[in-house]
């Protein structure tokens, strides 16, 4: 196996990722369906928001014949500019690969060491691929984004209204009326909250509510998930999904964190995308280093002699952002009663 590590070049290593199923990786993403990745030559993105309002229809004046009309004007616009942020892992093939193919049993043949640098190259990019999910996620469920990784520190504000943030407190309290909450939150989005996204926790809220229960009774239907989900679309026009998605940080590390606020409903008022994911050119790509390139993620391999190791390499630099996030999102964080 050492010989044939030393015959692998790095366009023979490229190939073995050609196998890489970017549909199935992705399958369960949320957050990158709503802010799906596009290609950006800027590592600063400029987005021109427009203000709370200006969708608010505006006319034009009735003028008597024969006067001049009146000069119109444009909506104000908040400008959102912010550089984009690199992701990127490292993985030896070297000795830790040799453990792996004898711990498994498996031969030292060919075939053998190709599938195992396909996991690791698989695995890489999906890794890249989950951290962008993960913050996408975050921006959805904060509008905001806090950095603290490898020395990079930083904090982007998307400026969400203080008029979007609608917060509810009592809604573990069976006789609390959650419908009467997300009726008056639909109302504060003049009518426009389209989903909801919340977490099997505040579904349970839901479950045990005795108002949601009664109806249920009265309907003859089981108090299950699916009617609560019904009944709210049928009522409100409002699609509820759960989602209770968790990453870890290392295969090594069994802390699991949530993709989404557990204590947070995020609702929207379009079940489409809500913005972008901009993504721009790595520096391995700059440098001309980059072997294959998938879903904007760049995969580079290298071998270094001593120990004679070869490593797979994937980066991405971009960043979620909204298109109108006054216009899209309200956030309610959910606070039990004691």
């Amino acid at each position: 196996m050492a010989d044939f590590l030393k015959i692998l070049s790095g366009d023979e290593l490229a190939q073995i990722s050609v196998q890489f199923d970017y549909t199935d990786a992705t399958k369960d993403f949320v957050g990158l369906k709503l802010f799906p990745m596009v290609k950006t030559d800027n590592l600063k993105v400029a987005m021109y928001n427009l203000v709370k309002g200006a969708k608010i229809p505006v006319i034009a004046l009735v003028h008597a014949f024969d006067a001049e009309a009146r000069i119109g004007d444009r909506p104000d616009y908040e400008v959102f500019r912010e550089q984009l942020f690199l992701i990127k892992e490292k993985i030896n093939q070297g000795e830790e690969l040799r453990k792996k193919i004898r711990d498994m049993g498996m031969s030292e043949n060919e075939s053998a060491v190709i599938n195992a640098l396909y996991d690791d190259i698989a695995n890489e990019i999906t890794k890249v691929l989950t951290a962008f999910e993960r913050r996408a996620c975050e921006a959805l469920s904060t509008a905001k984004l806090v950095i603290n990784e490898n020395g990079a520190v930083k904090t982007v504000d998307y400026g969400l209204a203080a008029s979007n943030k609608i917060d509810f407190t009592g809604w573990n309290v069976t006789s609390h009326d959650i419908i009467a909450d997300i009726a008056a939150l639909k109302v504060a989005s003049k009518d426009k909250i389209v989903r909801m996204i919340v977490s099997s926790k505040i579904m349970g809220y839901m479950l045990a509510n005795q108002k949601l229960n009664s109806f249920a009774v009265a309907q003859l239907q089981p108090m299950t998930a699916g009617y609560v989900k019904n009944y709210i679309s049928n009522a409100l026009g409002i699609e509820v999904v759960v989602d209770d998605r968790t990453y870890r940080t290392s295969y090594q590390d069994a802390t699991e964190y949530r993709f989404f606020d557990e204590d947070t409903v995020i609702s929207l008022t379009t079940r489409g995308e809500v913005g972008k994911t901009f993504m721009t050119t790595t520096p391995t790509e700059d440098a001309g280093k980059t072997d294959r390139t998938y879903g904007f993620v760049a995969v580079h391999q290298w071998v270094s002699d001593d120990p004679y190791t070869s490593w797979t390499k994937a980066e991405g630099v971009g960043m979620p952002v909204f298109t109108d996030i006054n216009n899209t999102l309200f956030l309610s964080v959910i606070t039990a009663t004691l």
